[in-house]
């Protein structure tokens, strides 16, 4: 029984201290964050934009060095809101939006063979292009929620950094003890 509740504490130590773990932890802080402050203000559509805003930049964070992290994420911040003002301002026109939506599909497509951040990249876009048709019958406010959706990326890129420079070499440390641990597994394995 000990070597069960001791083998549970020594996985639930080895989660929480995995790199997904944090990235959660940094997407709730902004969203909740931003969500409770923009709704207790009575704006509970923005809130939403922000935390939209939030989740698809969040999805471009790598840990890697930190001028690739700010240029990945300043790239996403900006595109993001941009896509969706652009596909509800041609929604009306039924033939230029189908051409467009087409291109933007095969170009977000075309981009995602360029490895692992651009496949997000491209997953991001694909994801903008498809939320992006929310505030279809209401364009008075498009660029209310596109600059909320700006604050929202730029608010996550803020914390995402903060926490790069808490964790300098976390990604570093993770991946050495993996490699570690795969290494004993492999060594016990030749033991036997």
């Amino acid at each position: 029984m000990r070597t069960k509740i001791s083998n549970l504490l020594h996985e639930l130590v080895y989660k929480t201290g995995d790199n997904q773990f944090l990235n959660a932890v940094k997407i709730t802080i902004c969203a909740v964050s931003a969500f409770m402050i923009l709704y207790n203000n009575h704006l509970g559509a923005f809130a939403f934009s922000v935390a939209l805003g939030v989740m698809l930049t969040s999805i471009i964070d790598i840990d890697r060095s930190l001028k690739d992290k700010i240029s990945g994420l300043s790239l996403a911040i900006v595109i993001i809101p941009l896509i969706s003002i652009l596909f509800t301002f041609i929604y009306k026109y039924t033939w230029l939006f189908y051409f467009v939506f087409a291109v933007f599909v095969f170009l977000s497509s075309l981009i995602s063979i360029y490895g692992q951040r651009a496949n997000k990249f491209s997953f991001t876009l694909l994801l903008g292009m498809c939320l992006s048709f929310i505030n279809i019958t209401n364009t008075s406010d498009i660029f209310h929620n596109a600059f909320y959706m700006f604050c929202g990326g730029f608010y996550y890129m803020i914390i995402s950094i903060i926490f790069y420079f808490l964790f300098p070499s976390r990604y570093i440390n993770i991946e050495v003890s993996n490699c570690i641990d795969l290494i004993s597994k492999y060594l016990n394995l030749k033991a036997d």
